[in-house]
């Protein structure tokens, strides 16, 4: 929708309430009558609010990368110390005793390979972590289906637009904006956080983020929400779009839905793991 110059200026000072009172009113009377008008004032007041998220979310990632190259450091310089002190402990220890010489070799060797690895994290018993084929990525993002989000009854106040962070978020969804809705739940209102949190997978999904999704989907159905079921199915789909595929979260999801005979996508699951099961087959 193209907004003319002139009249986006004074959408600009409606919604910064820089018109003298009388002319502020006559055009907030306006907007109230005329649903274009609304329209426009929602599409401004969405794109700077996303333009505020924009710069918070990039202060907060030059924050988060200062904080993670310190940490880096810190890690390096004790993983040194650690490997500096077990070397010379065991040089010393060497040469009081040189006819344990194969011994001490051992014991260096294995003593820097912990060190190395004390970062690399455990897989869990019976979890394979592999990359998932095309097909059954595939066969998971064909499953998933766009779904309408509803917006609150109100989304230009009777004092001015007051649109909830959801709210404006459904709009950016519903518009195919998931960019948009993804970064405006970022921090979720408190009174709408689970709906927010649902409504964030979905649009984390839908911009192959499938982690954050996943991750999202999760928090939802552990809530015990009214969207419960949802969550595990669209969570059971970004699991199986992730790269690693983790086969225990997988088979965990499955088997919840299974478990469940009233569950409302328990035969959508039971004939997407048929595709599963063939992955499974093909790396055992």
């Amino acid at each position: 929708m193209k907004i003319d110059a002139e009249l986006e200026s004074k959408i600009q000072a409606y919604l910064d309430r820089d018109l003298p009172d009388h002319e502020w009113q006559t055009f907030h009377e306006l907007v109230k009558a005329d649903e274009t008008l609304q329209k426009m004032v929602k599409i401004i007041a969405l794109e700077r609010m996303a333009a505020d998220m924009a710069l918070k979310n990039k202060l907060r990632e030059n924050l988060r990368a200062e904080e993670l190259a310190q940490r880096r450091k810190r890690v390096w310089l004790i993983l040194g110390l650690v490997v500096f002190a077990s070397i010379v402990g065991t040089v010393t220890y060497y040469y009081k005793d040189p006819g344990k010489n194969a011994k001490h070799e051992n014991q260096i060797t294995e003593t820097i390979h912990d060190s190395l690895t004390t970062d690399q994290p455990t897989q869990e018993k019976n979890s394979i972590v592999v990359d998932p084929p095309p097909r059954l990525a595939s066969a998971a993002r064909k499953n998933y289906t766009v779904i309408a989000f509803k917006v609150g009854p109100k989304s230009v106040d009777t004092d001015g637009p007051d649109s909830s962070k959801y709210d404006l978020a459904a709009l950016a969804f519903d518009a195919k904006n998931y960019k948009r809705a993804y970064e405006l739940l970022q921090t979720p209102d408190v009174d709408q956080r689970m709906i927010s949190i649902y409504l964030r997978g979905h649009a984390a999904f839908n911009l192959g983020k499938y982690d954050e999704a996943a991750r999202d989907f999760k928090l939802v159905a552990q809530s015990g929400s009214l969207n419960k079921e949802s969550a595990e199915w669209y969570g059971l789909l970004a699991e199986l779009c992730r790269v690693p595929l983790d086969t225990l979260a997988a088979n965990q999801l499955f088997d919840t839905i299974k478990a469940n005979r009233h569950h409302k996508y328990r035969k959508d699951a039971m004939a997407l793991k048929k595709v599963y099961a063939a992955f499974l087959k093909g790396i055992n």
